[in-house]
């Protein structure tokens, strides 16, 4: 009796979904380490991050509170011309502290031009 074995070798598959902070502490590490297309982002106050790649970033009961640094000021979150088609929703950003001066910031001239970016569904309290 011959017995033949066949090895089939499946493409390892992305979970569609990367979640902070299940998965990633920060939603920068999920943004740079993560490769799903879409990040969730759980309840609490978060840091924001420089999106350079398009990326879904969703948020539930999420408040940014910081952000990188842009021209001496903070934003939550740093759009980059590698982002085309991002989208940012689901959170509110809380600019009445020292920590956090702008919701949501890009700049053609300094980081290149991003399409089809999406920021909707999120709440701004006194961000420039």
């Amino acid at each position: 009796m011959t017995v033949l074995v066949l090895s089939v070798m499946l493409p390892a598959l992305a979970a569609p979904v990367d979640r902070v902070p299940e998965d990633f502490a920060t939603i920068q590490d999920a943004v740079n380490k993560g490769e799903a297309p879409v990040i969730r982002v759980g309840p609490g106050d978060w840091k924001g991050a420089v999106i350079d790649r398009p990326v879904a970033i969703l948020g539930h009961e999420s408040h940014i509170v910081s952000g990188p640094s842009v021209r001496g000021a903070r934003a939550g979150f740093t759009v980059t011309g590698r982002a085309d088609g991002a989208e940012i929703r689901g959170f509110s950003f809380q600019c009445d502290g020292p920590t956090l001066d702008m919701g949501v910031y890009s700049s053609t001239r300094q980081f290149g031009r991003a399409d089809n970016v999406v920021v909707a569904e999120n709440v701004f309290s006194q961000c420039v």
